[in-house]
This record gives structure tokens, sequence and C-alpha cells, in this order.
């Protein structure tokens, strides 16, 4: 007897073509389709942690993808570590596809221009001491030359000749200036070598790990025409909506929609539909394979994929449900991956289509007169050391709150965790003892997954931390206080050929 089966050709299934029937609406009137839809978000949601082995399909963003030339190649490995592991679930829209091959090469360049300026910084660094010196000086001068110095305190003119007399005798002295070219030597050495080795690696037009690890994904199908064509006449009339309503802070989010972000890119003659065609191609996706689907991004400065609070538009979750059954979970990669996307030197991202220049930067009647708590997650750490020098109008708070990562996950009261009382800058804030071990427990997986196997105390404090805002000391603090429980361990350890400080849950 025959023992084979006689399988039969499995009709394709009918793309779901985007009409009328099948995009993006602002409100819906079914109250069992809205409850459906909140039922399904809250039942199915889950944690970045529970994501990385799952088998949800995962699209990535453009601005993801163009970081990955400008930042550390550590960070970039692993993430490209985490592209090659899970290639079969990663989708690249066509809108992402488009968008990143136009700009791939020119980010390459950039990067390999700023390494270049990198190698200049110690004799940049030993100019600024001279100057530091000719500008204490001139100071010295203009102050002694006052008229309430002159005319009312005798005693000072004469001091503050002999101050600076003095520097003016011992500012460069010989000795100094020796001793100053042996400090400055081998630093300038090891950076033009460490330059030089970056160069080697960043040049890979025609061999690029990005590219490579990129054409393993799944790259979806362009819209047809018909679809573009009907898609632009949405975002239109979406638009008309949105304007109408965008200055009643109360009815503002009810009409935002995914791409209403990059509406300044329509005075300047750009194409502001990348963001909805890459939302409509992630529905189809959703809606023909009868899946859910993660988002990465790190373009939230728009607060057209999630709310300036990290939290998801209601009527985004409506939308993807009713049009498709299932869900869209939009998180911020920067809060996925635990990695701080810090690139190593400037680059100019203007001519990106997801460059952060396009966040809201509007006349002002477009951007909430009231204040917004700035509790953001995409803190530069740098910023802690600068003396939190930024801009101080509407649009950067805007701006700063809308930065928050967009793990959806996390509930309400972790993430408006209580400002710190005494630090020096209101956009830092305390870490509470649940989210230290919640962001830790998440780099020790990313880091046993596709990283180096271990965190680094400092990497976690001042990069993972400090990059979502949390204050050094509290941090420090927080740490200090968890070991003291037995809840960490701080553990000595030799890795790439230096003591490392590594964090550690303690067994339990």
């Amino acid at each position: 007897m025959n023992t084979e089966q006689i399988t039969q050709p499995v009709a394709e299934q009918t793309k779901t073509v985007i009409g009328e029937s099948f995009c993006f609406h602002c409100h819906y009137p079914s109250i069992s389709g809205t409850q459906n839809a909140f039922a399904y978000y809250e039942d199915h949601k889950k944690q970045q942690k529970e994501l990385y082995k799952s088998s949800i399909p995962i699209a990535i963003d453009t601005n993801v993808l163009l970081e990955l030339y400008s930042i550390s190649f550590k960070e970039r490995n692993a993430f490209l570590k985490f592209i090659n592991e899970n290639a079969h679930r990663i989708i690249i829209t066509s809108q992402v596809q488009t968008e990143y091959m136009r700009h791939r090469i020119s980010a390459i360049q950039s990067f390999v221009k700023t390494l270049k300026e990198v190698e200049g910084f110690p004799k940049k660094i030993q100019d600024s001491l001279k100057q530091t010196f000719d500008t204490a000086l001139s100071q010295l001068k203009s102050n002694g030359n006052r008229p309430i110095v002159l005319n009312d305190m005798s005693d000072v003119p004469n001091l503050l000749k002999d101050v600076r007399e003095f520097l003016e005798q011992h500012k460069f002295e010989e000795t100094f200036v020796n001793e100053l070219e042996q400090k400055f030597a081998p630093l300038a050495e090891s950076v033009k070598k460490g330059v030089a080795d970056s160069l080697g690696k960043a040049v890979y037009e025609l061999n690029d790990p990005v590219l490579a690890a990129l054409s393993k994904t799944t790259i979806l199908e362009k819209l047809s025409v018909e679809e573009e064509t009907f898609l632009r006449e949405r975002y239109d009339a979406l638009m008309d909506e949105f304007n109408q309503n965008k200055q009643d802070i109360n009815k503002k989010d009810l009409y935002t929609f995914p791409g209403c972000g990059d509406r300044k890119k329509l005075k300047e003659g750009r194409d502001p539909l990348g963001d909805f065609f890459i939302y409509h191609e992630l529905l189809s996706y959703m809606k023909n394979k009868n899946q859910d689907v993660v988002y990465l991004t790190n373009d939230v400065t728009k607060s057209d994929w999630i709310k300036p609070d990290g939290k998801p538009f209601n009527h985004y979750i409506v939308d993807t449900y009713i049009n498709t059954g299932h869900m869209l979970y939009i998180f911020n990669a920067r809060d996925f991956t635990t990695l701080s996307f810090e690139a190593v030197a400037e680059v100019d991202s203007s001519e990106s289509d997801d460059s952060t220049e396009d966040a809201l930067t509007e006349p002002v009647e477009d951007v909430p007169t009231t204040s917004v708590d700035n509790h953001g997650e995409q803190a530069d750490a740098s910023a802690q050391q600068d003396g939190g020098n930024h801009n101080d109008n509407e649009d950067a708070d805007v701006n700063a709150s809308a930065a928050e990562g967009c793990d959806t996950t996390i509930e309400a009261s972790q993430r408006q965790e209580p400002m710190e009382r005494d630090n020096n800058y209101s956009y830092l804030r305390d870490v509470s003892k649940e989210r230290f071990m919640q962001e830790l427990e998440t780099a020790l997986l990313w880091a046993e997954s596709y990283g180096d196997g271990y965190v680094g105390k400092d990497y976690f404090v001042y990069s993972i931390l400090g990059h979502k805002r949390f204050h050094f000391s509290s941090s420090l603090r927080m740490l200090d206080a968890l070991v003291s429980e037995g809840l960490v361990v701080v553990a000595d350890e030799e890795h790439d050929g230096h003591l490392v400080k590594c964090l550690k849950k303690a067994a339990v």
C-alpha cells in the first residue's frame, strides 16, 4: 500500500488591497470593536525580554538602520548579531528599503569624515589650553579697566596687574611646554591609531556587514501605484483634520496619525509620507500573515508613533486591530536593545528621511502652552556633565518629553517615576529599585544573547541608565543599596585585557 500522502497545492492568500475599507482611520463608531481592540492589546503585550527569542515578526525603521553606521563598532556588532540570528522574523518594509538605500553611502561617508575629525582632538585640547590663558588675561585686563574698579577700589588694579604678570610669565614656560608635549604625545598617537583602525572597518561600501545582514531579512513588496495614490489623498484628508484640531490640546492627540510629525517636509518640498507608507505596509503584512508585529524605531521625537509620555495612541490600537485582527507594538530601539545608539561623533543627518530635525518645530500655535514634564528616556548622558545646556523654548520641551522610550508594556507607574529632588537638572530623575532591576535584567539578557556576555558597571550606569535620563548619582546610590540588600553583585572580571567591574543579579 502506498503510504505517501498526496498533497494538494495551497492556494496563495489574496493580498488585501489598501483602500477606503482598509486604511488608517482616527475614529471608529464600533463599541465592540473598540473594546475588543483594547482587550487584545492587554492580553498579548509582552516585555522586551520575552520578545528576544520569540517568533513575533520585528520590523525595523530606517533611522535605526542608518544609525548603525554612526555608533561604536561594539554596539553595531551586537545589533548585527541580533539581526543575523533573527533574520527569519525581521521584516523591512519597501519604504524603509528605499530610504535606507538612498542614504546608506552618505551615512558611511559621514562616519568616515567624523572619524578623521576625531583624530585632531588632542591638538585642539592643547590649543584650547593656550586660549584659556589668553582669555583669562583679557578678562583680567578688561575688569581692571572698569570705572568702579579704577575709581573706587584703590587696591584692586595693582592686585590684578600682579596676577596678570604672573600668568604672562608662567603660562607657557619651556618646562611646562615640554611636559605637556610628553603627556599629549602618546594620547595623540593612540587616537591616531584608533582612528586608522576604525577607518579600516568603516570603509566598506562594497563589503558592508549591515547590508549583508539586511539581505537575509524579509523585504516587503512595494505598494502599488493605485495604493500610493489613494494614500496620498488619504494623507491630505487626515492632515486637514489634524490642522483643524491641533491647537486644541484635548483634540490634537485624537487626530494624530503616522506621518503627521513630518508635516514640516511639505514646506521644504520634501515628501512627508514615509511613515504613512510604512504603517500601511505593516498593516497589510499583519493582515495577510495573520500575525502581530513589533516595530523598532528611534524616531520618537515627532510624537506621531507614540505620545510624548511614551504611551500608545488609543486610536492606533483600535485601528490596527479592526483592520487586521492583530496588534502593532511600537518600541524605542534604545529600550528594546539597551544599546545607546549614541554616535561616536556628530554627523549631519539633515538629509535623512528620519532626521531628528524633523521633530515638532512648527510655530508656537502648534505647541501646547502648558508645561510638559520631561520624563524622557533618551537623554544624552553627556547632558549630565555639561551643565544641562538646552533650548528653553516650548518646542524643545515637547521634543525632550517626546524622547521618552516607547516600551508600551511598561506601566505608567514605572514610567512616571519621581524626579530627583536634589539634582541640578530638571530633566533628570531618580531610578527606582524596580526600574533598576528591570533594566539590569534586560541588559543581562541582551548581553548574553547578542553582546559580550557581561554588563559593565560604568556602561550600565552611564550609558544605559544615563541615556534614559536617570541621574548618575541616583543610579550609583541605588546600586550600592541593592548590593547591600544582596540583590546585585559587583564582580571584578577580565575582559579584552582589562579588569572590568561587572554587574550580576544575585543568585536566589
